[in-house]
């Protein structure tokens, strides 16, 4: 659906409009996605479609384009790539960013979809932003502890881009910072969504381990399961709660920075008096008095001036 509306989006921009087709051409192959008398998945993924977008469709199932992106070598890119050569601005960095984590996919099926539609990311940053959460999953289910750290560092050079020098860039450097936070969050919300589903999924499938006639092959799913979800878990943690909080309250996602504070409190028992000067900004910049005058109430120390004001 989202090639879809890539395609038709770029009527004018021939280039763009034929790598959609490209993508969306691949797709339709790898699943054998087509109309046909037998019941098998590709038709029943083919009926699935509204009858508006298989008239988009349909076409590309006999159209013959290829592919002629250039191999990047991805040992010569720096890392993290926000910000660098290939970073300056969001769509590059974003659909780098997602070209380089395709690299790391170990899943044949999910590879082969996603670098057939990373021809389209260069075009369509939508694309990249609707993709990005999924190839993140599909990269830490596989991953080692390198590719782990590096898919971090990229994630925290977002978070914690404050540089007074970037600020000073204007407003290209401002758009910069707010979608690729914004994109970070997506995915964040994403891996976490996805966790809470795996988690439902482990929890039913504990409850009918000791029925009888339990297959051990049933048994290792579990455990493949189970393993899949405490990577991902694992990766979530490592993301500081405060990080989050301050990169949420600067794209001005103040209800989020608000929950992130909260996890950052309980979670690691910090001392709420160390960090009352983030609250009092938090709710000043929610119009929230009561919230203001509440801090001030629960106050032990004199407030700074600049608090003051």
């Amino acid at each position: 659906m989202e090639l879809t509306r890539a395609f038709l989006a770029y009527a004018d921009n021939v280039r763009a409009q034929d790598s959609a087709a490209y993508a969306i051409q691949e797709l339709l192959s790898i699943y054998d996605c087509r109309k046909t008398n037998i019941d098998c998945p590709g038709s029943r993924l083919w009926e699935r479609f509204p009858e508006h977008v298989q008239e988009i469709l349909e076409p590309h199932l006999n159209t013959r384009y290829k592919s002629y992106q250039k191999a990047v070598n991805w040992f010569k890119v720096k890392k993290p790539i926000y910000l660098s050569k290939l970073g300056t601005n969001f769509a590059e960095w974003s659909a780098t960013w997602a070209g380089y984590l395709i690299t790391k996919v170990r899943h044949d099926l999910a590879r082969k979809v996603f670098n057939c539609c990373s021809i389209m990311m260069k075009n369509d940053f939508k694309v990249t932003i609707y993709l990005l959460p999924h190839i993140l999953v599909h990269v830490l289910l596989g991953c080692n502890k390198e590719d782990q750290q590096e898919v971090y560092s990229e994630i925290m050079a977002v978070l914690k881009n404050d540089d007074p020098c970037t600020r000073r860039l204007g407003d290209s450097a401002s758009d910069m910072s707010q979608l690729g936070t914004q994109t970070v969050f997506s995915m964040i919300d994403h891996l976490t969504q996805w966790a809470r589903h795996k988690f439902q999924m482990l929890n039913a499938a504990e409850k009918t381990t000791n029925k009888p006639g339990k297959e051990k092959g049933d048994l290792k799913g579990t455990s493949e399961d189970c393993e899949e979800y405490k990577s991902v878990t694992r990766f979530l943690e490592l993301i500081p709660q405060d990080t989050l909080a301050v990169a949420s309250f600067r794209s001005k996602a103040y209800t989020r920075a608000v929950m992130h504070f909260e996890s950052f409190i309980t979670e690691k028992k910090q001392n709420i008096q160390e960090h009352l000067g983030f609250l009092q900004k938090l709710y000043a910049a929610m119009h929230e008095p009561d919230g203001v005058e509440g801090v001030s109430a629960i106050r032990k120390a004199e407030p700074s001036l600049k608090e003051q004001i």
